[in-house]
């Protein structure tokens, strides 16, 4: 009777472990626990790597491989430059950062090096042939300066460059009151902002303004326009933006980077789940955010398009791959700016599904979100080292194995404070490109833990099933328009519910229809 007893006993704890194993598999909770033990032991162990500013620090010889950012704490004295001899050398032929601050000084005064052999920029672009704050002024104003004195912008002259291969803000032609984005013979055509017409809230061009190009400029924003920085860039122009969120903030601030071509892919979004009404009790607000595209044509259907739906945010700078981290700098910084009460913000792909109301749901019912970093995380990620690759992250610019773990780009969730938090020490951060592994750079330099939930896609492809986007997941990635729509109709229809053996399976069960869909393709 009694080995009887045992035997059951034995059983019903089986069952109970399996019961809740299986809970935990399908729920995501065990993977989540056990993302939650990796992290700590890794930071007890010191596991991941420590996040530096990239370029080489100290007094003494600094230098930045491919140009690569200033040095820290004051590296520019004796020595320290920027790669292939230009940079800002110190003493009389070349003012660096000495003493780890502002700009060393000649017998004019502060600046950059303001004599013919001065620093600029990589291969000579930049401010080279003078320029400077001589004598206090803006930037050099003598014979070959460029600069912003007597309301200039960025000045070009015969011998100097403003941006990548002579293109930049021409023939002194600035920001200031008409002088807009102009081009001179040799110059990449801008469009020409005249009137001080920056697209806000949608406007179209103020006052007559045109794209202006003379017969030798190349195209609107092509790779000498607007050239990819990997040094820290400053604050670009906002071309289109939508209304700011006052006064009422919502509670997810919804942000998708999003190619100027993708026209049908942001309709769709609009059209689904980016819908506002959609977002449940608590309030969202989508806003797509994108950079200049190639050509007039597409720049003009942007306008339109931002007039008809006031939901584009626009950055002066070129809408390429390359550009992907300062797209994302560029939209947190909009959104502590215009948003600043904002609780939450959701950064996701424009062809990702998002189940808002469950999202907004689960991150209500956090007990302490204030520094939240949220998304599928990524562990022990290599830098990719092939000089072939769009991916590639040169050593110059970060020198260690492996990056720290962080949340995949397709989805991820800051707290309004983290966004504060990434952004306070964001100049410090090796500026590289994926935009996902800068964010976490800066998330580890901030403090941040990226929080793991298995119920982000990341980059897995899971096939339309209303269970696993109606209730099980929150992300879902590489979904064509014509598929986020036959989900949409699906949900709408009261066909997202799970069974009760599917909500007991849950994320185990989505990822084996994910598997099999891959299978049988």
């Amino acid at each position: 009777m009694r080995r009887r007893w045992r035997q059951r006993r034995r059983w019903a704890a089986g069952l109970g472990l399996a019961l809740l194993g299986l809970g935990l598999v399908g729920s995501g909770g065990g993977e989540e626990l056990l993302a939650a033990a990796l992290a700590a032991w890794m930071e007890r162990a010191g596991g991941d790597p420590a996040v530096g500013t990239g370029p080489a620090a100290g007094a003494g010889g600094a230098s930045f491989a491919s140009g690569v950012g200033v040095a820290n704490l004051g590296g520019g004295a004796k020595g320290a430059r920027l790669a292939k001899g230009v940079g800002s050398a110190s003493g009389a032929r070349g003012a660096g950062l000495a003493g780890g601050g502002g700009s060393a000084r000649d017998a004019n005064g502060a600046g950059f090096a303001n004599d013919a052999n001065g620093a600029g920029l990589a291969n000579g672009a930049g401010l080279a042939n003078g320029a400077g704050f001589a004598n206090g002024a803006s930037f050099a104003n003598d014979a070959n300066g460029a600069g912003f004195a007597n309301g200039a912008g960025f000045a070009n002259d015969a011998n100097g460059a403003g941006f990548a291969k002579g293109a930049g803000f021409a023939n002194g032609a600035g920001l200031a009151n008409s002088a807009g984005l102009a081009s001179d013979a040799n110059g990449a055509g801008f469009a020409s902002f005249a009137n001080d017409a920056s697209f806000a809230n949608g406007a179209d061009l103020a006052a007559g303004a045109s794209f202006a190009a003379d017969a030798n400029a190349a195209s609107f924003a092509d790779s000498a326009a607007f050239a990819p920085d990997s040094t820290f860039p400053g604050d670009p122009p906002v071309l289109l933006s939508p209304s700011a969120c006052d006064p009422t903030p919502p509670f997810l601030l919804v942000l998708i980077p999003s190619a100027p071509a993708h026209v049908a892919r942001r309709q769709a979004v609009r059209e689904t789940w980016g819908d506002e009404n959609f977002g449940g009790v608590l309030p969202t607000r989508t806003i797509f955010v994108l950079g200049v595209p190639a050509t007039r044509p597409e720049q003009t259907a942007l306008v339109a398009e931002a007039a008809r739906h006031g939901d584009l945010l626009q950055g002066a700078f070129a809408d390429t791959y390359a550009n992907l981290t300062r797209k994302t700098l560029f939209l947190l910084r909009w959104a502590t700016s215009r948003c600043p009460a904002v609780p939450f913000l959701l950064k996701a792909d424009d062809d990702v599904f998002v189940n808002l109301p469950a999202l907004t749901n689960y991150l209500a019912s956090l007990p302490d979100s204030r520094r939240l970093y949220l998304g599928r995380v990524h562990w022990w990620v290599r830098p990719n080292r092939d000089p072939r690759s769009r991916h590639r992250v040169p050593v110059s610019l970060y020198p260690s194995d492996s990056f720290p773990p962080y949340c995949s780009g397709t989805a991820y969730v800051l707290a309004g404070e983290a966004v504060a938090a990434l952004l306070v020490v964001a100049p410090r951060v090796p500026f590289v490109t994926p935009e996902d592994v800068w964010v976490g750079l800066c998330a580890r330099r901030a403090g941040l833990a990226p929080r793991h939930s298995a119920r982000m896609a990341g980059s897995a492809r899971f096939p339309p099933d209303g269970c696993c986007y109606g209730e099980v997941l929150f992300s879902a990635h590489r979904l064509s328009p014509g598929e986020l729509r036959r989900v949409w109709g699906v949900l709408r229809g009261g066909g997202g519910g799970c069974s009760g053996l599917q909500r007991a399976l849950g994320v185990l069960r989505c990822r084996a229809l994910a598997a099999g869909e891959w299978l049988w393709r």
